[in-house]
């Protein structure tokens, strides 16, 4: 399973965290996909596609913004050619 899935993962599953705190792992999740994505020269609007999202839903996404879904992460790790 991609890092990045079980990260996520276990956020989801963590229903005693303070708000902040779990805004805070969102953020540092999106910042290690916009990471990933750059570094291999995907364009927002290329993995927005595959995704499904809008190219600003994303960068929400990447900003923390707005959550991750298990498919999005799925999708982002196929295309991102995580481990």
């Amino acid at each position: 399973m991609p890092q990045l899935l079980q990260r996520a993962r276990d956020l989801s599953n963590r229903h005693t965290l303070h708000l902040a705190s779990l805004d805070a792992e969102y953020r540092e999740l999106g910042a290690l996909m916009r990471q990933y994505r750059e570094a291999r020269e995907i364009s927002q609007r290329q993995l927005a596609d595959v995704l499904g999202v809008s190219a600003p839903s994303l960068s929400d996404m990447e900003r923390g913004r707005r959550r991750y879904l298990d498919k999005h992460i799925l999708a982002a790790a196929q295309l991102l050619q995580l481990p």
